[in-house]
C-alpha cells in the first residue's frame, strides 16, 4: 500500500483510525500513523471517524477531522463540501489501484523467455509519463521484436491497452532489497532525475550494482504511446 500510495505523492491522506463491531472496538491509528510518517510529502491527515487519542503521533502533519476537512481559510465560513472527481477507466489511478503491478508480473513472468521483471510508471497527477518495461531474459532468450511484439500483445489482451508499454529493456538484473522485494518505487524515482546513492540505500539492497541499468533517459519522452 505505501509504495502505490508514494507513486502519487498524496497531500492528503484520508483514514479510518479504528472502528465498532460487536460490541468491541478495533483500533488501527498504529497503521494510519506507519502510513503517514512513509509518505514525506502530506500535508494533512484527515480522521473520519476520531476515536481518543488517534490525532496523537502525526509529528507536524496537522490532522483534522472530516468536519474540518474542506476548509480553505481561516475565519467563521462553514466548511465546503469535498468535490469528487470521476475519472476513465484505464487512466493511471485506475490501473495504480485495481489491478496493481501482481497481475502485470503475472502475465510477463509467464513468457518462459522472462526470468524476472519490474515496471515503472513514471506519471504524476495531472501529466501522463512513461510505463517503461524492465526484463531480465532466460539463458538463450533474445529480447527481439516478436518477444517483445508477444509481451505487448499479450498485456493488451488479459489486462488492458493501458498496460502496454511505451518501452521495453532489457537488463542484467532486477533490483530487490534484502528480503526479495523488487523496488518499484526507487527505479521511479531514478528514472525521474533522483541520483542513485539518494533514491535507495545501496545496502539495503541484494543486488545494488544493477541500478546503473536503469536510466532517466529511458523515461524522457512525455507522452505515452498508444496502446
Amino acid at each position: 500500500m505505501i509504495d502505490r500510495f508514494a507513486q502519487i505523492e498524496p497531500s492528503v491522506l484520508i483514514a479510518v483510525p479504528g472502528y465498532h463491531y460487536n460490541g468491541k472496538e478495533y483500533r488501527r491509528d498504529d497503521v494510519v500513523r506507519q502510513i503517514a510518517a512513509a509518505l514525506p510529502g502530506l500535508a494533512a491527515v484527515v480522521l473520519t471517524t476520531p476515536l481518543d487519542g488517534s490525532a496523537d503521533g502525526f509529528g507536524d502533519v496537522p490532522v483534522l477531522d472530516w468536519d474540518q476537512f474542506g476548509i480553505a481559510d481561516a475565519g467563521d465560513e462553514p466548511p465546503s463540501e469535498p468535490e469528487y472527481t470521476d475519472v476513465p477507466f484505464g487512466h493511471p489511478l485506475w490501473v495504480l489501484y485495481s489491478s496493481g503491478t501482481s497481475e502485470f508480473y503475472r502475465v510477463v513472468e509467464a513468457f518462459p523467455e522472462v526470468a524476472d521483471s519490474l515496471v515503472v510508471d513514471t506519471g504524476q497527477l495531472g501529466t501522463d509519463g512513461r510505463l517503461v518495461l524492465y526484463v531480465t531474459l532466460a539463458q538463450g532468450a533474445d529480447l527481439d521484436a516478436d518477444l517483445t511484439g508477444r509481451l505487448r500483445g499479450s498485456l493488451r489482451e488479459k489486462l488492458s491497452p493501458r498496460h502496454v508499454p511505451d518501452a521495453i529493456h532489457q537488463v542484467p538484473g532486477i533490483p530487490r532489497t534484502l528480503s526479495g522485494k523488487k523496488l518499484e518505487v526507487p527505479v521511479r524515482k531514478i528514472l525521474l532525475g533522483t541520483p542513485i546513492a539518494q533514491a535507495v540505500d545501496p545496502d539495503a539492497l541484494a543486488n545494488p550494482d544493477v541500478l546503473v541499468h536503469f536510466a532517466p533517459d529511458d523515461a524522457a519522452a512525455s507522452t505515452r504511446r498508444p496502446g
